[in-house]
């Protein structure tokens, strides 16, 4: 069990490398299948690593101001996330966590035309706390948002977003158990 999950991690790692995006979406039903155990928490652990290298290597091209406004989402959406998760029954995280897998696949594929604003990273980054920390997969909401910009701000961005992202899950997770 444990060295195809590290196997599925590597594979998700280096999609997330290359493009930026995308290892939730494909590690996370992945680990759900070997072992609902693996979701949220040691997935969001063991992502911490690359999102911090991201952003540490596009480090230039971060917008401090945008990526504050989708931390105060984020935050918000974290606290929800983490309370929701509390109050869901043992025998009904499957369930939830392929619910929102598919909304988070659904979010992924219908979202065009949406711009960096205000309103959009402050949506952005609450929708990423409720979903990353139940579920382990930040990506789709704040994606949307930076969906648009030059692919090098981009990653940097989302790196950024990430690893503020999964310590804080892992934290919110961690009070609420």
């Amino acid at each position: 069990m444990l060295v195809l999950a590290t196997l599925v991690m590597a594979i998700g790692a280096a999609l997330q490398a290359a493009v930026g995006l995308g290892m939730a979406l494909f590690v996370v039903p992945l680990l759900a299948l070997i072992d609902v155990r693996l979701i949220p928490g040691p997935v969001l652990l063991a992502s911490m690593a690359l999102a911090v290298m991201m952003a540490y290597r596009g480090r230039a091209a971060i917008n401090r101001r945008e990526l504050t406004l989708s931390l105060v989402g984020l935050c918000m959406g974290t606290a929800v996330g983490a309370s929701g998760l509390s109050l869901v029954a043992a025998a009904s995280l499957t369930k939830l966590f392929a619910l929102l897998i598919l909304v988070a696949v659904l979010v992924s594929l219908i979202g065009t035309g949406v711009r960096v604003s205000r309103g959009a990273l402050l949506a952005g980054g609450g929708a990423a706390g409720v979903m990353g920390t139940m579920v382990g997969i930040h990506g789709p909401p704040i994606a949307l948002v930076f969906q648009n910009a030059e692919p090098a701000q981009a990653r940097a961005m989302l790196g950024a977003f990430f690893a503020v992202g999964y310590a804080t899950s892992v934290i919110a997770l961690s009070r609420s158990a």
